[in-house]
């Protein structure tokens, strides 16, 4: 029995051994068959050369496992090459969806030439569709992974219709992450010079469009699970029509800057520190808005979520109220109160100025949830709150695009009913560094003074 399993054993191994052998010499002989197959006899170059010259030659003309492109000549393998041949295909590399807008945003359009008579419309309209689908990489193409060979051949330029013969042109994109450029385009129909804005995710808008309420939400908000959004809250045209200008002068504060959560750091901040936590970049704001501004301010440094010297900020918004309430009834001329605070998650930067910025967020709190308004949170100014932080975040499109995150949208109140130029801000994450958070706060002034003087 023991020499009968043996010898089947025997056998079985025999068999393997044989269908490997068999599968590595047919791929040996196709791939000596795509090296040599074309210009074997040619007198230049040597073994070596050939194979290498010839790899790359069959390489682009019957497509490639790294750079997949549409071609009449493409060949199609049968197994078991087909089971490599797609496999790392550009399609891996461009799942990520900012990189197909990029992409695909980089089309060449031409516009077509005046033509009077419809079948010679229609003629042009075709030619200018054939030429098109020849020189420009589409967001199907993209989306698909299929570049064309004239665009991998160029590495990434392509001929203009509008410059010489033959002549290449770079890759037309315009959408940059953070950039945004006002311009004016113009209403065909009317002759009206329309001033456009370009989100910082790269979307174009008039202010017009900032009435419909899907649109506004989707871009300029992100809304909390914990919440719904109201249609008459949210008014684009009450928001801009609101004055959030000062009505004080600097004779009395103007300004109040404190921090719910003064315990908050960043990635390189010392231990023990105040100047490297949430406070000091506080103080650095301050003075921005007094020495440069001539903004009269108070900044309050308590520590409103430490209880007996213990960190807790589960109730610290509700100790910190009284605290507020007293401090503006000693100084009603207060019309900005600013809680600063430092978010969690990955950093957010941007560049501005030539400087790694910590990117901002502001939060409202629409004290609601998915079932209706909270009880014993009413805030007559939430309005007034929304218009504040929305005209901030348009002022930043203007002044410096890539400052503002998407304004936050949650729940609860978090004392902006105190006063109706309330907002709070996220400066950067637990992984931003302390300059960057720094860095952020001369832009962030200018911004908020550009409010504030109504410029």
């Amino acid at each position: 029995m023991k020499k009968r399993h043996y010898w089947f054993q025997h056998k079985m191994k025999v068999v393997l051994w044989s269908v490997i052998l068999l599968v590595s010499f047919y791929l040996l002989f196709r791939f000596a068959s795509i090296s040599f197959s074309e210009g074997f006899g040619q007198a230049e170059g040597g073994i070596k050369g050939t194979i290498v010259t010839n790899i790359g030659i069959r390489i682009m003309k019957n497509g490639s496992g790294l750079i997949s492109y549409s071609s009449k000549e493409k060949q199609i393998y049968h197994f078991p090459i087909n089971l490599v041949s797609d496999k790392f295909v550009l399609s891996q590399f461009t799942r990520d969806q900012k990189v197909k807008k990029v992409l695909a945003q980089g089309i060449s359009n031409s516009l077509p030439q005046e033509v009077s008579d419809p079948t010679q419309e229609d003629q042009a309209k075709e030619e200018d569709s054939k030429e098109d689908k020849k020189n420009t990489i589409g967001f199907h193409n993209v989306a698909n992974g299929i570049l064309t060979k004239e665009y991998i051949l160029t590495n990434g330029a392509l001929k203009k219709e509008n410059e010489g013969e033959g002549e290449l042109g770079e890759l037309p994109i315009n959408f940059l992450d953070g950039h945004v450029n006002a311009k004016e385009e113009y209403d065909q129909m009317n002759e009206n010079a329309l001033e456009t804005f370009v989100t910082n995710d790269g979307t174009r808008f008039t202010l017009n469009q900032l009435k419909d309420l899907n649109f506004l939400v989707r871009n300029f908000y992100i809304v909390d699970p914990s919440t719904r959004v109201t249609e008459p809250l949210f008014d684009a045209e009450a928001f801009l029509s609101k004055d959030m200008t000062l009505k004080q002068s600097n004779e009395e504060p103007q300004i109040l800057i404190y921090h719910t959560h003064s315990q908050e750091a960043y990635i390189d901040s010392r231990p023990n520190k105040e100047e490297d936590t949430i406070v000091g970049v506080g103080s650095y704001l301050a003075q921005i808005l007094e020495e440069e501004y001539g903004y009269h301010v108070i900044h309050d440094k308590t520590a409103y979520d430490k209880v007996n010297g213990v960190e807790d900020r589960n109730l610290a918004y509700n100790y910190a109220r009284p605290a507020l309430e007293k401090m503006l009834e000693k100084y009603p001329s207060i019309e900005v109160i600013i809680d600063l605070h430092r978010d969690s998650g990955n950093p957010r930067t941007t560049i501005i100025n030539g400087k790694e910025t910590a990117q901002i967020m502001l939060f409202n709190g629409l004290c609601r949830d998915q079932n209706g308004p909270l009880p014993d949170h009413d805030n007559p100014y939430i309005q007034d709150n929304l218009s504040f932080s929305f005209q901030l975040q348009l002022k930043s499109l203007e002044l410096h695009p890539g400052l503002f995150k998407k304004n936050y949208l949650k729940y609860l109140r978090y004392n902006l009913h105190l006063r109706p130029k309330s907002i709070l801000v996220e400066l950067g994450t637990v992984e931003n560094t302390v300059e960057s958070a720094k860095n952020a706060m001369e832009p962030f002034a200018e911004v908020l003074d550009a409010v504030l003087q109504g410029k």
